[in-house]
């Protein structure tokens, strides 16, 4: 989480109370149970608001975190007010999921999104951004190194997403 709003957070700060969780499996957070589903996480980010004192909140997500406040939304239409969502869509479907593998050629959304090596991260990255950013290997490594951590977990994440 933090990785990926460090340059809003001090901003919205300013002028309201911001949390930022680490997903499950997205940073530190990890679970014993055996669930992977966006309600899930929903419900574990719900245990967590109401544990801070939380009645009502706007709910800001990027990609998988988008999914989940869309959830959030559905499942507690008493506490979100609001949503602000980027690089997301509502649930990932099964057309969807076929459209990015016939559109990249690749077997599975796995291949695009949870990137192994340096090839698939730049791959990821031409995706993700609208112009092309260069950087050198070795950001892309460190990269993969602290964005891609719990990947067997991803993976069962991922694979939630679309059943």
């Amino acid at each position: 989480g933090g990785v990926t709003w460090q340059f809003q957070v001090g901003r919205l700060n300013k002028e309201f109370s911001v949390y930022v969780p680490d997903l499950l499996f997205f940073g530190g957070s990890t679970t014993v149970s055996q669930q992977r589903s966006v309600a899930f996480q929903s419900g574990c980010l719900m245990k967590l608001l109401k544990i801070l004192g939380v009645e009502r909140c706007a709910m800001v997500g990027f990609s998988y975190g988008g999914m989940v406040a869309f959830k959030m939304a559905e499942l507690y239409p008493e506490l979100v007010t609001c949503l602000v969502i980027s690089g997301s869509v509502i649930a990932m479907t099964d057309s969807i999921n076929q459209s990015v593998i016939k559109k990249f050629g690749i077997s599975s959304s796995a291949d695009l999104l949870l990137p192994t090596t340096v090839k698939d991260q730049k791959a990821l990255l031409s995706v993700a951004c609208y112009k092309k950013i260069w950087l050198p290997n070795f950001l892309h490594k460190d990269f993969l190194e602290v964005m891609f951590n719990n990947r067997e977990e991803r993976g069962e994440l991922l694979a939630a997403l679309v059943e």
